[in-house]
């Protein structure tokens, strides 16, 4: 089920979702009021929730949904990614969230993870929920100092431990192609060009120590 006051969001949605044939969208609602009575009625396993609504917002909907009978997966959606934000929507019973600028690229990956039984947070709300939980944390640190996203330290560190490409995309719950773009974007930005030459990186900055 989607859920979005935006009918041009719902449009998108479905738009992607069009071609995936595990999956039906089975009803779509415009409100945070219209979500529990739609839910009853066609009970999806998993609904993709948008936070800012006028009348019922997403964090109280996913609370309803996760207090009633039904439980579904949720995927929350928003156009910001605020630590706070994420934080509540999480414990609302949401498990994975993503910002409506990366959910073209990212939602088929964010789905599999909460179907699967994951939480699935997108590199910006990740990054956002470090920085919130601790500023001065090592991988925070380095974040900042290379300029780089949680996403692609992440990648750095298991190319670095020797793990194959779709060893990395199961483990960070990505796709492959994802996993190369992140691995080709840390080597330009480091100047590296090789796997050889991130690995002493990797070592040096104490990701790992293999």
């Amino acid at each position: 089920m989607i859920v979005d006051d935006d009918p041009l969001v719902r449009y998108v949605l479905k738009k992607i979702l069009r071609n995936r044939k595990d999956m039906e969208i089975v009803a779509e609602a415009g409100s945070g009021l219209e979500v529990l009575k739609l839910a009853r009625e066609h009970k999806p396993d998993l609904v993709i929730m948008d936070i800012n609504m006028p009348g019922l917002n997403g964090i109280v909907a996913t609370r309803q949904l996760k207090e009633s009978n039904l439980n579904p997966k949720v995927l929350a959606l928003s156009v910001y990614s605020d630590q706070a934000m994420i934080r509540k929507m999480l414990e609302a019973g949401a498990s994975g969230f993503l910002v409506k600028d990366s959910v073209s690229s990212e939602i088929a990956d964010a789905m599999n993870a909460v179907t699967d039984g994951r939480t699935y947070l997108c590199s910006e709300a990740a990054e956002a929920m470090v920085k919130g939980n601790d500023d001065a944390s090592p991988i925070a640190a380095l974040c900042r100092e290379l300029g780089l996203s949680l996403k692609e330290i992440e990648v750095l560190r298991l190319v670095a431990e020797g793990l194959p490409t779709k060893a990395i995309a199961v483990r960070l719950c990505i796709a492959e192609k994802t996993v190369e773009k992140y691995r080709s974007s840390t080597m330009k930005r480091l100047d590296i060009h090789s796997v050889a030459g991130l690995t002493k990186y990797a070592i040096r900055k104490g990701l790992t120590s293999v």
